[in-house]
């Protein structure tokens, strides 16, 4: 029996370690060719290749766009960040007649009317010209219906501010605060004979102080009343004012012989019109009527209250 053979380790052919021990490292070579790999053996990796970027101008199809358009496939466009044409201003369309007629600020019976305006109402005119101007715009061309209409809410406000001033007027009137005051100043001074105490008794004594206190808060009542009014009267008269420059410059300048109504309508409305605006200049002169009555009746009661029955109280108890 043959004994075994003592296997040696690290003998023979040299590993692979120590036969590349004294080989220098190879330097890496991208874009290179590849060397041919060893007959029998596996196919070498690639090596990487740098990318490269065709030079083409902004307008020169990629690559994938080409492809797809052989493809018989839709690319979508670049994304552009400039403002788009701009459109054409709307043509003014032919359905406007009155506008076109009217409406531009060169038209001849326009700027008409607009001087007419300004040389009746030459005061008026510079402070408020865009509002009459636009009434009379309001009213071109003229209708009937517009006419008829024109400065409603005017005549409106104007009524409501009249008959607010008569009211007014008719509580100041039934106040009678003149013979409230003339009453106690007679029943405190007057004396008292032997038949009227037999007759009649004793009067009884009167609190003129809690009276005349009571009549001084109705008396103040009335001036912050008047100055509202004064502002209502004021601006209702101005919108009055304004629409009757704008009637009285279409009547004089826009003639309608065709048309009798029309013409018609535009005196009547303008007549209104400057009654209202005629009514309205008397409402101040009746506040400010009020407002002195009243400083001159506050006035009589304080010293009525604090100088006058004080001193007749005084004599009458100590019998003079």
């Amino acid at each position: 029996m043959t004994e075994p053979k003592e296997i040696e380790f690290g003998a023979g052919v040299p590993s692979v370690v120590q036969r590349d021990a004294h080989r220098a490292p190879a330097p890496l070579a991208f874009g290179a060719p590849a060397p041919q790999a060893a007959t029998g053996s596996p196919p070498a990796a690639k090596a990487p290749r740098a990318l490269a970027f065709p030079d083409a101008g902004p307008d020169a199809p990629s690559a994938g766009a080409a492809q797809a358009a052989t493809a018989g496939l839709r690319v979508p466009g670049k994304l552009q960040f400039t403002a788009p044409p701009s459109s054409p201003p709307p043509r003014p369309s032919a359905g406007e007649p009155a506008r076109a007629l009217f409406g531009e600020a060169g038209h001849p019976l326009l700027e008409r009317c607009f001087q007419a305006a300004r040389d009746r109402f030459a005061r008026l005119y510079p402070a408020h010209r865009l509002r009459i101007e636009r009434a009379i715009r309001q009213l071109l061309p003229p209708r009937l219906q517009t006419v008829a209409g024109a400065a409603e809410a005017s005549l409106a406000a104007s009524g409501e501010a009249v008959e607010a001033v008569a009211r007014l007027m008719r509580e100041f009137n039934e106040l009678d605060a003149a013979r409230v005051m003339a009453d106690l100043l007679a029943r405190t001074t007057r004396k008292e004979g032997l038949l009227d105490r037999i007759f009649h008794g004793r009067n009884a004594e009167v609190d003129f102080r809690a009276v005349l206190t009571v009549l001084k808060q109705a008396l103040s009542a009335f001036p912050p009343r008047t100055e509202a009014l004064a502002a209502t009267i004021q601006r209702a008269e101005e919108s009055l004012m304004i629409t009757l420059a704008a009637l009285g410059a279409v009547a004089d300048v826009v003639q309608a012989p065709d048309e009798p109504a029309l013409e018609r309508a535009l005196a009547d409305r303008r007549d209104v019109v400057s009654q209202a605006v005629q009514q309205l200049a008397l409402l101040p002169l009746q506040l400010r009527g009020v407002d002195e009555k009243t400083v001159d009746l506050l006035s009589r009661a304080d010293h009525l209250m604090n100088v006058t029955l004080p001193a007749a109280m005084a004599a009458r108890s100590q019998g003079l």
